[in-house]
């Protein structure tokens, strides 16, 4: 009796212990659960330093791409000649690379985050080489859509809104300057490329331009080495005391990572990264799926603000073009060889850089608003070309279009401000995504309507009414604004009644 009394006693003492050890294991499990916070990693801008030579590189690849797009004029004065085919299908050429251009911007900045900036660059540079490349063994018109406007467009697409974003990532305090100095890559396309272009033709060939804006469209590949990702800094965002909680956690970091995945063109782009950001490929590609649905947010087009500024993009753009493309083609119908007509749009791209530089002292001084500098502007640009058809000499040209250059530098940089004013700081990425496609529908169909137009009339005053009208009606359009607001207010008071 007295050995069973021990035996279980000696059985209840090691049941304690190994509760005991249950206990400790447990408060062990606790402490190792708590000892894992998830973190978020943010850009650290430094204001300057490699910030600079991102800049640099940045104003290149802009320079070397959407500015070489838009300065394709002297390329459809030859090939008209060379191939003997109208002012339409020649425009219609580089009206395909302007609108997969602007397009493939939103696919471009997904990419970014799956891949890198650099990379993506790197390979917009590469594709863009290559379509120029091909461009010069072209022997129809019809093989300069698809070498030209199809390979290049889609080279253009990967460049041009990654490098507009990317410097935000090292810049905030002096980011605004940063940003001018990026976007006057544009600017300063109209004073370099067009004449550049001409005199590579004059002296090579059409085809020989070519090869040599292949080579020179391999420098974007050089500068995208430079587009480094800045120093990051590190937060805690919350320790997590058990395993649903960390995993409630990745979930939420999950979507703030899929949500940040679009570049803004006017603000940092938040690199987000957490503890547990080493998913399976299925979850990588889910997660991308689902930030390619974000990019495209249809939900937008209930506001009628927003629908009313991409119908005024599809306007404007269609205007905007084929002023530039066909500008110097129009000065030689009026037998204008002297100066070069180049130097039009070569006042106009100085204007230009004016332009950019005093619309934040024009909006700064609450004089008017930014949707009314917008409206203004593009009124102006429109009404440029209207009274244009009264011109026929070179000085009374360089004149008129002086005021187009400091018009279009004016309303140019307002046209993000008034897409995040209609649509808010929250949706203003996936507004931007789609005011961009929309405004490479107006390059799509402008310049090949305005050559057909001249194909029709043999005369250039009856195109740039219609390219004029298109800018005229896309700014007296946002005259409408205040009268839409409200009567949208209207509408939720009456809702709020009921």
């Amino acid at each position: 009796m007295a050995s069973r009394q021990r035996a279980f006693e000696q059985v209840k003492m090691s049941a304690g212990h190994h509760n005991r050890d249950d206990e400790q294991s447990k408060i062990r499990t606790d402490e190792t659960v708590s000892k894992n916070p998830t973190y978020r990693y943010e850009d650290d801008p430094p204001d300057g330093g490699w910030g600079w030579l991102i800049v640099l590189s940045s104003h290149i690849c802009i320079l070397l791409s959407y500015g070489s797009s838009v300065c394709f004029s002297p390329f459809i004065v030859r090939l008209k000649d060379y191939f003997e085919d109208g002012a339409g299908p020649v425009g219609g050429i580089s009206g395909t690379a302007i609108f997969l251009s602007q397009v493939l911007g939103p696919i471009s900045t997904i990419l970014v985050k799956r891949f890198s900036c650099r990379s993506v660059v790197l390979v917009g540079g590469a594709i863009s080489s290559t379509g120029f490349l091909l461009s010069s063994f072209s022997t129809q018109v019809s093989h300069l859509y698809v070498t030209y406007g199809l390979i290049t467009g889609c080279g253009y697409g990967l460049i041009i809104t990654p490098a507009m974003s990317f410097p935000a990532r090292y810049f905030k305090k002096r980011y605004a300057f940063a940003n001018g100095l990026v976007f006057a890559g544009n600017a300063v396309a109209w004073i370099a490329i067009t004449p550049l272009s001409q005199f590579l033709i004059e002296l090579y060939g059409w085809r020989g331009a070519m090869l040599i804006f292949s080579a020179l469209q391999l420098h974007v590949c050089v500068f995208s080495l430079f587009l480094l990702a800045p120093p990051q800094k590190r937060f805690l965002i919350e320790e997590c005391q058990t395993s649903k909680c960390l995993k409630e956690n990745a979930s939420a970091t999950d979507e703030i990572s899929a949500n940040s995945c679009i570049l803004e063109l006017d603000e940092s782009l938040e690199n987000t990264c957490t503890s547990g950001n080493h998913k399976e490929d299925s979850s990588k590609t889910k997660k991308l799926f689902k930030s390619c649905i974000n990019v495209f947010d249809l939900s937008l087009f209930s506001n009628p603000l927003f629908v009313l500024l991409c119908i005024d993009y599809v306007m404007f753009a269609s205007g905007f073009f084929p002023t530039l493309l066909f500008l110097v083609d129009r000065a030689l119908t009026l037998d204008i060889h002297t100066p070069s007509p180049t130097t039009l749009v070569m006042i106009a791209g100085v204007t230009s850089l004016i332009g950019r530089v005093c619309h934040g002292v024009i909006i700064d001084s609450k004089i008017i608003t930014s949707v009314q500098g917008l409206a203004g502007g593009l009124m102006v640009c429109g009404l440029v070309n209207i009274f244009s058809v009264f011109t026929s000499s070179y000085i009374s040209l360089a004149l008129i279009y002086t005021v187009f250059g400091f018009a279009n530098g004016v309303y140019n940089p307002l046209t993000t401000v008034v897409v995040k004013d209609f649509v808010g700081r929250k949706k203003f990425p996936q507004g931007q995504g789609l005011c961009q496609v929309f405004r490479g529908i107006g390059g799509l169909i402008g310049p090949p309507i305005t050559g057909l137009i001249f194909d029709a009339s043999q005369s250039y005053n009856v195109c740039y009414i219609y390219s004029g009208s298109m800018l005229f009606l896309g700014g007296f359009m946002l005259v409408s604004v205040p009268c839409i607001r409200k009567w949208g207010r209207s509408r939720v008071e009456i809702y709020e009644k009921d």
